[in-house]
């Protein structure tokens, strides 16, 4: 054999490098005459681990590379690769070359070797059958001795039930004195067995009851098997027998309470599992009558619904007290869900349901309250939590308190409650005619929210309702404010029409706005007040937080309105100010080009800008709080201070502006009046003003130097101030 040149004899394709072109021969241990590095092969656009894939496809992988390079270049590597891979296939059969020549002379002999293995491997085989066969029949026998022991165990289990059945029926028989003749002797004979009262009487109900129930364990094992069929009529009358007995020592334990009697039926039905039956019983012998004699129309009409649930109370305590005290004992027991208020709540729905009637809101509210209060009197009676839970469970106290219309109810108390104050935000007549709110709107409003909260109206069951409807009717009040507002502000809608013109706050005078803000002020004081009110009505911890946030946010959006309403008050006085500041344009036509003399007084204009503050702070009397005043008074007077320099300065820039005309008159003016130039006349009567103008932050009880407004008037008029200071300096 010859080492190959080329995978497969085929010659190196020519032009590529490291394909050996020059056609010879490798010999074992030649290295290849390859450009490659010593890092081996690496292409450049494909990686060689993507044809080791078991879902490699042609076209997916031509498809891929012509995306990112040309086909030339794809076929560039490809011959690049299968040349390394050339390269390596003769390197492994160079490597191997003298083992692979070697290999056919290792193999002599190889015949007669296996020819002597077969012979002793089939001896060893036909032994092996041999001794599986031997195995199989062992195994078989073992497993049908196995089968024969099983049935026969089966068969003295089935034996040792029927003698357990047998002897446990026979136990029960001689203790309860039944004997094969049966009839009413047999009735009696048990009957006196049970009616005894001594310490053997009770370890003999106890022995019974715990006789039959292995006997019903058995029983339920082997219920299937013919012979405990056969003895179903004994264990019947047995059960039958010891329920009648029971239920007869049961009945006559109650009409004598007698303790022993009672705790020893009570013990007997625990152990036979049969509570329901005792339950069912006291419900009908002893709570179903008391219920019909006292739960009933006539009572209801005569005595009223309290004296029921309090004769129900009284009834629980003092005549089940001695049932419901031995099942503290005696466990597995629900006299007071099961037995009593199973009856009560019955009787209740069906015989005085028009306790139900959510017609009238006041007799509604009492029954509800009654009825919430025997509930929780009830409620204090359960022993433990989980008798709690199943009498709230019980599907007749789910049907009772469905009975109770609540919705209804809060429609009612929300007519009740929201109309008197809907109806007071119409009413022309605001002012209120006297207590803590000036506003009438407002003292309803307190009125409706403290009636949210009243006793009277309130029910727990409808915290989350009265809570929402608190916060409603104080956002409908801050609504209305904001309209009101927004009416005296001529807000337009998209039609250019103001919004609301007939709203009642529409032509408030900056007096009747101050009522409003006091009555703000008094109405965030409330509310802040009734928080623990709420509170304490809701009786829940985790509620607390939410209730002041709500609280808090409603306060917060009332008191929003309160610096529109200012401002609102401001406009409002500003209004009869302004009018005679417009009488500043006239100084120039009075001053300007002028033989009159240098004015020594403020304008006449000026002394009609304290009387609307004055009058102002004089009607609203005490309703005007420091704050207010101070607010109202600053945006007053720095309105009227921007205004006046506004206007001033306008009216300045307008005689300043000349033209050739206008200079050659002040020229011809200047020969001909050897007095004030007209221009410093203007800034002079301007100083006046501003002067005058000051004095209302003075009367006002206000600090000239805290406006940044009058201190911009107090710049312009300069010029003013200097002429004046030079007349005076003059006159001394």
């Amino acid at each position: 054999l010859q080492p190959m040149n080329s995978p497969m004899g085929r010659p190196s394709t020519p032009g590529t490098p490291g394909r050996h072109a020059t056609g010879k021969e490798l010999l074992p241990g030649l290295a290849l005459d390859t450009t490659l590095n010593s890092r081996g092969y690496q292409p450049l656009c494909f990686s060689k681990e993507i044809f080791h894939r078991e879902n490699f496809q042609v076209d997916v992988f031509l498809g891929d590379c012509r995306q990112r390079v040309p086909l030339e270049s794809v076929l560039n590597d490809l011959r690049e690769y299968a040349s390394s891979l050339d390269n390596e296939l003769l390197e492994l059969i160079n490597k191997d070359y003298a083992d692979f020549v070697s290999l056919s002379s290792n193999l002599v002999g190889i015949d007669k070797i296996l020819a002597d293995l077969r012979s002793p491997l089939h001896l060893m085989r036909d032994e092996v059958q041999v001794l599986k066969g031997s195995l199989d029949e062992s195994v078989q026998s073992i497993d049908d001795k196995l089968q024969e022991r099983r049935d026969l165990w089966e068969k003295r289990q089935c034996l040792e039930l029927f003698i357990n059945v047998s002897h446990s029926i026979s136990k029960i028989e001689k203790l309860l004195k039944i004997d094969d003749a049966g009839g009413k002797k047999n009735k009696e004979a048990i009957a006196e067995v049970l009616m005894k009262e001594d310490e053997a009487t009770s370890n003999l109900i106890e022995r019974v009851a715990a006789e039959f129930n292995q006997l019903r364990f058995y029983v339920s094992k082997g219920k299937q098997l013919t012979f405990v069929k056969n003895l179903e009529p004994r264990i019947l009358y047995i059960e039958n027998n010891l329920q009648k007995g029971l239920q007869r020592l049961f009945k006559e334990g109650l009409n004598s309470r007698n303790t022993n009697i009672l705790a020893n039926c009570l013990r007997t039905y625990a152990a036979i599992d049969r509570a329901e039956e005792a339950e069912a019983m006291f419900k009908k012998w002893f709570v179903a009558p008391f219920a019909t004699k006292n739960i009933n129309l006539e009572v209801l009409d005569r005595e009223g619904l309290s004296h029921i649930y309090r004769t129900i109370i009284e009834f629980v305590e003092k005549d089940c007290i001695l049932v419901l005290g031995l099942t503290q004992k005696i466990k597995g027991f629900q006299f007071l869900v099961n037995s009593i208020w199973a009856q009560i709540g019955e009787t209740i729905v069906q015989k005085i349901h028009k306790i139900f009637s959510s017609v009238f809101a006041e007799p509604f509210h009492r029954n509800f309250q009654l009825t919430s209060r025997f509930l929780s009197d009830l409620e204090r009676m359960c022993s433990n939590r989980a008798e709690l839970d199943s009498l709230r469970a019980h599907p007749v106290y789910i049907d009772f308190m469905k009975k109770w219309n609540l919705s209804i109810y809060f429609h009612l108390r929300f007519q009740e409650i929201g109309i008197p104050l809907e109806a007071s935000l119409q009413q022309p007549q605001l002012v209120a005619e006297s207590g803590t709110f000036k506003l009438n709107s407002s003292r309803i409003l307190m009125e409706s929210l403290d009636m949210c909260w009243d006793e009277n109206i309130f029910l727990p069951p409808l915290v989350h309702r009265f809570f929402r409807l608190s916060l409603q009717l104080v956002s409908r009040f801050s609504t209305w404010i904001s309209s009101g507002i927004q009416v005296e502000n001529q807000v337009e809608n998209q039609d250019g029409i103001p919004t609301n013109p007939s709203h009642v706050l529409k032509g408030f005078s900056a007096v009747e706005w101050v009522q409003v803000v006091q009555d703000i002020e008094m109405l965030s004081t409330k509310l802040k007040a009734q928080v623990e009110t709420i509170q304490d009505r809701v009786a829940n911890l985790e509620a607390n937080s939410l209730i002041q946030e709500g609280i808090n946010s409603a306060i917060q959006n009332l008191r929003a309105e309160i610096p529109k309403i200012k401002f609102l008050i401001s406009e409002n006085l500003l209004k009869k100010s302004t009018e005679a500041l417009q009488q500043i344009k006239g100084i120039a036509a009075t001053l300007w080009m002028s033989d009159r003399p240098a004015p020594v007084a403020p304008s006449p204009y000026t002394q009609y800008l304290l009387p609307p503050l004055e009058d102002f702070v004089r009607n609203s009397g005490s309703n005007l709080n420091f704050k207010l005043k101070e607010d109202v008074m600053k945006h007053v007077l720095d309105a009227i201070c921007r205004i006046f320099l506004d206007t001033s300065t306008e009216m300045v820039n307008s005689v300043l502006k000349s033209d050739s005309t206008v200079k050659k008159l002040m020229k011809k003016a200047q020969e001909t009046n050897t007095g004030m130039p007209g221009i410093d006349k203007i800034y002079l009567q301007l100083y006046l003003d501003a002067e005058s103008i000051g004095m209302l932050f003075d009367a006002m009880g206000l600090s000239r130097s805290e406006s940044t407004t009058y201190e911009q008037v107090q710049a312009f008029v300069g010029r003013g101030k200097q002429i004046h200071q030079s007349l005076n300096n003059n006159n001394h």
